[in-house]
Order: C-alpha cells, then structure tokens, then sequence
C-alpha cells in the first residue's frame, strides 16, 4: 500500500481532534492502529517490511478513492514541511486492535 501524510483539519471522523500518531485510512478500520513500515524489497524479489515508521490510530478517512479503498493512509503530522518531505511511500502496514 501507499502513505501520504496531511496537516489540515482540526477534527477526525470519529470525531476526536487531530494530533500526531494518528491516520486517516479505510471507513471500516476506524478504532485500529497501523503498524507502518516502509515497503523493502529484498534481493529474492519479494517485500517485506524495512524501517519502522511507527504506530498511528486510524481515528480519521479520507476523500480520495485510494484511501477508501484501503490501498493508501494518510498519516497527520502538523508540520506542511514534514509532509511535503515525506511525500508518497509504499509501505507495508499492518493492523492491529488497540491503540497505539
């Protein structure tokens, strides 16, 4: 899947504030957490994860069609610059019940 990362808006879609740690991501997976790391490919030309990018609560959705569809997060973070910088990443992201 992909990850963008976004810095607007003051309230998620369960109706929470936005802060950092958390993600917007498929309707249906409001209340878990993604454990994100960035997608490796290994020598044998399979993936698998590499660097951990860290846990973040699916407290929010988004507008876009790749998100509803659960092929991409959208994980907050205040800062335009991180965001920018961060730009789009194929990751690997697994979900687990519970908050992070």
């Amino acid at each position: 899947m992909e990850a963008t990362a976004y810095c607007s808006g003051e309230i998620t879609a369960d109706g929470s504030r936005v802060r950092e740690g958390i993600c917007a991501a498929k309707k249906e997976w409001i209340g878990l957490t993604a454990a994100v790391y960035l997608d490796k490919l290994r020598e044998d030309g399979t993936h698998g994860p590499g660097e951990f990018l860290g846990y973040y609560e699916i407290r929010d959705t988004g507008g876009n069609e790749l998100i509803k569809n659960g092929q991409c997060i959208d994980i907050y973070n205040p800062s335009l610059e991180w965001c920018i910088n961060f730009g789009r990443k194929k990751v690997l992201a697994v979900m687990i019940e519970g908050k992070g």
